[in-house]
């Protein structure tokens, strides 16, 4: 639900120690402060689409590689928009293609 996490990384920064003192995702380079101004989460904003797209690659390499120590291994990452019902082909393919190709194998 990439519309949820667009709203959620201006509200949360990405990279914020938590009140208890862990950093959160501390190996984590973007560049992002919300301190400094409004960011548009609409398209429009480039500085905020270079942080969105930062953050997302981030968390697909970081759930990969933790995915690559399970027994099954098996990742399938989908970022879709919740509002939109013509999303909604799309990923019941995906879905379909990911189950046919397990039980094909």
């Amino acid at each position: 639900k990439k519309d949820v996490f667009r709203q959620m990384i201006v509200k949360v920064p990405f990279k914020e120690s938590t009140p208890w003192g862990h950093n959160r995702f501390p190996d984590f380079n973007g560049n992002f402060s919300v301190e400094e101004r409004e960011y548009g989460t609409d398209g429009n904003d480039l500085e905020f689409e270079q942080y969105y797209q930062d953050t997302l690659d981030y968390l697909v390499n970081w759930l990969k590689k933790d995915a690559s120590k399970s027994v099954l291994k098996r990742l399938y990452i989908h970022d879709t928009d919740s509002t939109k019902p013509e999303n909604f082909p799309e990923i019941l393919t995906t879905v379909k293609s990911c189950v046919l190709d397990i039980n094909i194998k």
